[in-house]
């Protein structure tokens, strides 16, 4: 992976008199401000978090690679079957806690970031509404996936190795394709003790279907940013990445990460370009190898997968046909939109506190009851397929608001690198695998208007690794085998 630095140190600006500033700078620079942690300078300052990252090794230098290399562990582990990624925490939660004495002002810095305040209160705003949901067993089984926010602590005393903590979720990505692979085989031969049970047309490896199209849109946005930016061997492999990830993508019949991973290939792409233009103009040998492969990758997933998705979307057609003329809303697409559109009104019903976590279904039986429907006569499921729309309507627009500020806050830290002693900033480099999170949160953010993510685990999980990894102000990267990681505040 590439370490240059895409961008040089952003000199310090010439000081202001204060009323000067705030005459010149624009209304939105105080908002964006917060999300960066401008709350708290002294907290979140260079030399609070130094401290904090340096205290770990007074004591305890070994206890610093025991810990990556569990965390290592972890991040494979979600990307596997759910039983696997279940206890994937664990020995990072138990791990921590034998490290208290030594990390425990790194989780006060992760902890006041933005990132990390904002989770926290989400987290804990989903589990208040369990005071008011109509379900509480789905409510408790739902709200438990707010463990997960616990990650980008327990990741913070060891950002120093994000590079390695990047590559983990690759590999644990790649081991799902090689199980899509596996399952392939089984199917080719009619092996059924090498098949996972799916549908005839459905490849999605120990997934579900539509789960596994969520985690390989992130899989995606990890190496789109280096096979478009990249340079030599680190653009090769990021380009043979992207191939293979659009192909499982593709296996898996998801239509909506389909969608959202053309949305990540042109959001990638527009970033290229200006990028591009920025630096003095476009190349058009550059601007051909994103091109080919995407060509390759469509060509290839159209023999492997062509009939199956022709399929799926005629299917998609006809409910959406059945849906408008017919107000048949028992097909697969037909429910999704009654689903969206009971959201909408759940909202509308309670705007403030949604009608809890969990209590979407059973809130939905209930309206159509109202209405003199039979539920029974409906296609009622368990959340709205769409996040931005079934959030508000479990947690009201309170918990929207927070689901995005929280996204926000990890896509601004997510392209900085960190701050020197010095107060001046760096961005990470585009070309090269540390930007894959940021990408991979894009991913995340467009298929989310096809899958709720937070009610999912797998989801879940992987959303608050991505955000882990994001979490700003941390630590420096290590620049070499050899290299003091601690040496350095600030730089990838």
């Amino acid at each position: 992976m590439d370490s240059a630095p895409d961008t040089a140190p952003s000199h310090p600006a010439p000081a202001k008199d204060s009323g000067s500033a705030s005459r010149s700078s624009p209304w939105w620079t105080r908002p964006l401000g917060l999300l960066s942690g401008s709350y708290a300078p002294t907290l979140l300052g260079p030399e609070r978090v130094r401290e904090a990252f340096e205290f770990q090794f007074k004591r305890d230098a070994l206890g610093h690679r025991i810990h990556t290399i569990i965390a290592i562990t972890t991040m494979i582990g979600i990307c596997g079957p759910t039983v696997v990624a279940e206890f994937a925490l664990i020995p990072l939660t138990v791990y921590s806690a034998i490290r208290v004495l030594n990390v425990w002002r790194c989780w006060v810095i992760a902890a006041l970031s933005p990132v990390g305040l904002l989770l926290i209160a989400f987290a804990l705003w989903a589990w208040l509404s369990l005071l008011w949901t109509e379900d509480l067993k789905q409510g408790v089984d739902e709200a438990l996936n707010t463990r997960w926010v616990l990650l980008p602590g327990m990741l913070w005393p060891i950002l120093d190795q994000r590079r390695k903590l990047i590559l983990a979720l690759i590999v644990g990505m790649l081991c799902a394709n090689v199980a899509q692979v596996v399952h392939a085989i089984g199917v080719r031969f009619d092996i059924p003790e090498i098949r996972f049970p799916r549908a005839p047309d459905r490849n999605s490896a120990w997934w579900y279907p539509v789960v596994a199209g969520c985690m390989l849109t992130a899989a995606l946005g990890l190496h789109l940013p280096a096979a478009f930016m990249g340079h030599g061997r680190t653009r090769l492999l990021a380009a043979a990445g992207s191939l293979v990830t659009l192909v499982a993508i593709l296996a898996t019949g998801t239509r909506g990460a389909m969608l959202a991973s053309i949305g990540l290939l042109g959001v990638t792409a527009l970033f290229a370009v200006a990028r591009a233009a920025r630096r003095g103009g476009i190349s058009r040998t550059r601007a051909a190898a994103p091109l080919i492969v995407g060509t390759l990758g469509v060509a290839l997933a159209g023999v492997m997968t062509g009939p199956g998705l022709a399929r799926r979307f005629d299917a998609a057609w006809n409910d959406l046909d059945r849906a408008i003329e017919q107000k048949d809303f028992n097909t697969d697409t037909g429910a999704r939109l009654l689903m969206a559109w009971k959201a909408i009104e759940a909202t509308a019903s309670h705007p403030l506190r949604g009608v809890g976590i969990g209590g979407y279904n059973r809130w939905c039986r209930e309206d159509l009851t109202r209405q003199g429907i039979d539920p029974a006569s409906r296609s009622i499921h368990a959340h709205a397929h769409n996040a931005y729309v079934h959030i508000p309507a479990a947690l009201g627009l309170p918990g929207l608001g927070v689901a995005c500020l929280t996204l926000a806050a990890a896509l601004m830290a997510a392209r900085m690198a960190g701050v020197d002693p010095d107060g001046r900033t760096r961005c990470i480099d585009p070309g090269t695998y540390d930007a894959g999170p940021l990408f991979a949160l894009i991913g995340l953010a467009l298929v989310a208007m096809f899958d709720p993510l937070v009610t999912n685990m797998p989801t879940t999980a992987l959303l608050c690794a991505l955000m882990g990894l994001c979490v700003m102000p941390r630590p420096s990267q290590e620049r070499g085998p050899n290299a003091r990681q601690r040496e350095t505040f600030g730089s990838v």
